[in-house]
């Protein structure tokens, strides 16, 4: 296999049993990021992604492709889409607030300039989707200290929000009642039902759901 690197291109790889100038240099300073001109090298037994020992359920599906990063969503906010009164702009923007959030108890810090550009949209059309999220409940801004940019978001109003419909679609499975999943009437109806007890009520009885396999 050869690998052309433009002289625009930045190229980190692994040296493989062959050796060349540029390999052997790699090889002597591993990890090294190079930045090359135009030129081709031969890299016939070089692996550049090789195979994981341990292969997950995503990575079997997106292979190397989830390595960058990838964010966990849950089936409730996409199911649910429209009942929560999310349109397509408010859900991309609030996905991406969402690609920024790495745990819990740590702030979404995403520059809605960042966001636009990714969309293909005004940084403005963010803005008012982020105000939209924010004023329905979605998701809060955190506090900034003095100098801090961009504005931070906390994503955890959204739990609360979706856990309805995640406890009604999870009744129905118990229930065995799964051609009621798919009724959005049914699941508003166990919705507006749940939403007079308290979380205590709601899971008195945990199950292990897919979820805890992850």
């Amino acid at each position: 296999m050869h690998v052309h690197c433009r002289y625009d291109a930045t190229a980190q790889l692994r040296a493989g049993e062959k050796s060349t100038p540029i390999l052997s240099l790699i090889k002597e300073r591993p990890g090294t990021l190079l930045v090359f001109s135009s030129f081709w090298a031969d890299m016939s037994d070089t692996d550049l992604f090789p195979e994981p020992r341990n292969r997950g359920r995503l990575r079997d599906k997106w292979d190397y492709v989830i390595d960058p990063g990838f964010a966990a969503v849950p089936y409730v906010l996409l199911f649910h889409q429209h009942a929560l009164r999310l349109t397509s702009e408010h859900l991309n923007v609030l996905l991406n607030v969402l690609a920024h959030w790495h745990a819990n108890g740590r702030m979404a810090f995403p520059h809605s300039h960042t966001i636009a550009k990714r969309m293909g949209i005004s940084q403005r059309s963010v803005q008012r989707s982020l105000s939209w999220l924010i004023k329905n409940e979605f998701i809060t801004k955190a506090e900034r200290k003095a100098g801090e940019s961009p504005k931070g978001y906390d994503p955890k109003p959204l739990v609360e929000k979706l856990k309805p419909y995640a406890w009604a679609r999870m009744q129905l499975t118990l229930d065995n009642r799964h051609p009621e999943i798919l009724s959005d009437d049914v699941i508003a109806g166990l919705v507006y039902e749940q939403d007079r007890m308290s979380a205590q009520e709601m899971f008195a009885n945990p199950t292990r759901t897919t979820a805890d396999e992850l």
